[in-house]
């Protein structure tokens, strides 16, 4: 058995290796001690090439073959194979040498190994002295080659970034030092065709709640896309480009694959565009996407048969696409608008009943059938035959209203068999019991075959929620409110706007003096002046603001006024003889008061309006013509 060699009768030893730590294990094991008690320097570096293709040894580069590598392309071809070997003298470590012995450093890299960095970590202590940057680029290096890092070749400003940093002379750090010591090339992976329905996508990423899950009541049975809208894309195969990482190991990329090239036809709505890496399908017209015979298209008018929950779920084709849905329903004891259904669109004609807990929010709607109770239509336009739910919007028809309720600007009813009824203006043909109808303008009656109904004429109630006398009102209380503010602070900062003026007078003249003898004012009196000048154009500005406020609070007095008023110019008209008991209202805003007028069976009074009373303050009545004076108006 051979004997162990003693570290005091150590023997330097100088190798050429490509594996610096191999080499340290071997010499601490020969002498039986740490590879942390060994230190090494670098003597040589040599950097060898071969090409693959081609075969044959190792050709040694140097001079312009070697910095060529700093190029990206030459150091990343796939067909080269790179190697380095490094001369090294390994001697005995001595720490009392070392400029970074109380330092705590360390190499970083990132994922694919195409950058590696050397970080000196905050609170560590360098010795500096003259031949600290050799020192330092000889540290890093040693570090670099023990991780089989290559040296001397793509290191970037290294040697300029550390003598920027060790000129300092920062003895202990007070942050992390982070120095990039060697790049790669990262390799362009290869891209995969891939054909994706953007259409469906854009759909499924809209259906799903604020908690990310799908909501299952949007099955997609109707998929509407815009105008210039993309609803198609196939990505081409791409190939990679290989890297290599700063280890010299080559970075491989596959060839990409090709396997959904689009085989279906397009319509003319239509259009397609070939460009270098995609080909994209756009729609040159608003509606529901296709797909039937290997053939897209799209459809701006949509045909369908009933829609119910747990056949086709809700639609959203959204109300801002020029798109048409016709529902059709054949047999009249179903809905042809299920329970629960939700529909959104900008046209939506259907011709059958609207269930139970539906919803439905267009542009314009037209139902030939009956809405249930709990349906609700929002709309700009509607049309209903037999009305039951709630239907909100502008210009409203319905055929027979059975105790649903209405809210619009423009409504005629034919018949109005109880409910209610709430608009700007109002026309109903027959006028059956149960009845209540509020309307900030007009009401009209032709025939009245019933009683026990209430017509009110109200500014505020016609319609549920704000309206514009509300928000005329809170525009008039906010505005009292800032002017009140303003014209506190203002009285508040009078006396100091005086004596600031004055202030602002005598220093001005002070700079004059200066500017007078060419002299610079000194810094402080520009300062306070600057002071001066910024407290005196606030104040303006609030006066200024003050000024606005009080005419747009003018304004709003004025326009709340009108509105108030607006009542005196409403009127019922009532083109038939009373059948029974009914009520008429007036509610009053200002003063806020109600009056009424109870009409009996074979009453004609067929006129009715509001008018102050003659020579009386806020004393009110209901001024009423008969029949028979309204016929010969």
């Amino acid at each position: 058995m051979a004997t162990k060699k003693d570290i005091d009768s150590f023997i330097e030893d100088v190798v050429e290796t490509n594996d610096v730590s191999k080499e340290l294990a071997s010499v601490a094991k020969e002498y039986n001690i740490k590879t942390s008690q060994l230190d090494f320097d670098i003597q040589k570096v040599r950097t060898f090439q071969i090409n693959k293709e081609t075969g044959g040894e190792f050709t040694e580069l140097d001079g312009g073959l070697l910095k060529g590598l700093d190029k990206d392309d030459l150091f990343a071809k796939s067909n080269m194979e790179l190697k380095q070997l490094y001369t090294i003298r390994i001697f005995p470590k001595d720490d009392y040498d070392d400029p970074f012995r109380d330092a705590v450093t360390h190499l970083t890299a990132n994922d694919d190994f195409t950058s590696v960095a050397f970080v000196i970590e905050k609170g560590s202590e360098i010795y500096y002295r003259d031949t600290i940057l050799k020192d330092a680029i000889n540290y890093i290096n040693k570090k670099k080659v023990i991780n089989f890092i290559f040296i001397n070749i793509r290191e970037g400003n290294l040697k300029t970034e550390l003598e920027k940093f060790l000129v300092k002379k920062i003895a202990i750090l007070q942050e992390n030092e982070i120095f990039k010591v060697s790049s790669g090339v990262k390799a362009v992976q290869q891209i995969d065709d891939k054909l994706e329905l953007l259409y469906k996508n854009k759909y499924e990423d809209s259906s799903k709640n604020k908690h990310n899950k799908v909501d299952y009541s949007q099955r997609g049975f109707i998929i509407a896309v815009n105008k210039d809208e993309t609803i198609i894309r196939y990505t081409k195969p791409q190939k990679g480009i290989e890297g290599r990482d700063c280890r010299g190991r080559s970075l491989r990329v596959l060839l990409p694959k090709m396997s959904n090239v689009p085989d279906f036809i397009i319509s003319n709505n239509i259009r397609k565009i070939d460009s270098e890496k995609s080909i994209d399908y756009i729609a040159l017209i608003d509606g529901q996407v296709t797909f039937k015979e290997r053939t897209y298209d799209i459809e701006a008018h949509v045909q369908t048969g009933s829609l119910s929950f747990k056949g086709t779920g809700s639609i959203n084709a959204g109300m801002d696409r020029n798109m048409e849905i016709d529902v059709k329903e054949g047999d009249s004891a179903k809905d042809a608008l299920g329970m629960g259904v939700k529909v959104t669109v900008s046209n939506l004609n259907v011709d059958g009943n609207v269930g139970e807990n539906t919803e439905i929010k267009a542009h314009q709607v037209k139902v030939n059938g009956q809405t249930h109770k709990t349906s609700k239509i929002i709309a700009d336009d509607i049309s209903i035959e037999i009305h039951k739910g709630l239907a909100i919007g502008d210009k409203i028809d319905v055929r027979r209203l059975e105790a649903g309720v209405i809210e619009g600007e423009m409504i005629n009813i034919k018949d109005a068999v109880g409910g209610i009824i709430r608009g700007r203006d109002i026309k109903i043909e027959n006028l059956y019991s149960y009845v209540k109808i509020y309307s900030s303008k007009k009401i009209s009656i032709n025939n009245i075959h019933g009683s026990e109904n209430l017509i009110v004429i109200d500014l505020e109630g016609y319609k549920e929620g704000s309206n514009e006398i509300d928000e005329t009102k809170k525009l008039v209380e906010e505005s009292g409110q800032r002017i009140e503010f303003l014209q506190r602070i203002l009285k508040e900062e009078l006396e100091e706007v005086l004596e600031v003026r004055k202030a602002f007078t005598f220093t001005n003249k002070r700079i004059k003096e200066f500017e007078k003898h060419n002299v610079e004012p000194p810094k402080s009196i520009l300062a306070i002046i600057e002071q001066y000048q910024s407290f005196l154009e606030s104040y303006k500005e609030m006066k200024e603001e003050l000024s606005i406020q009080k005419e747009k609070h003018d304004l709003y007095e004025k326009k709340l006024k009108e509105l108030e008023q607006a009542i005196f110019d409403a009127e019922i008209i009532v083109k038939d003889s009373w059948k029974g008991y009914s009520k008429i209202e007036f509610r009053l805003l200002n003063p806020k008061r109600t009056l009424e007028k109870i009409m009996q069976r074979d009453m004609r009074d067929s006129s009715f309006r509001l008018a102050q009373v003659m020579y009386e303050d806020n004393q009110f009545e209901i001024v009423t013509k008969s029949l028979d004076e309204v016929g010969s108006d």
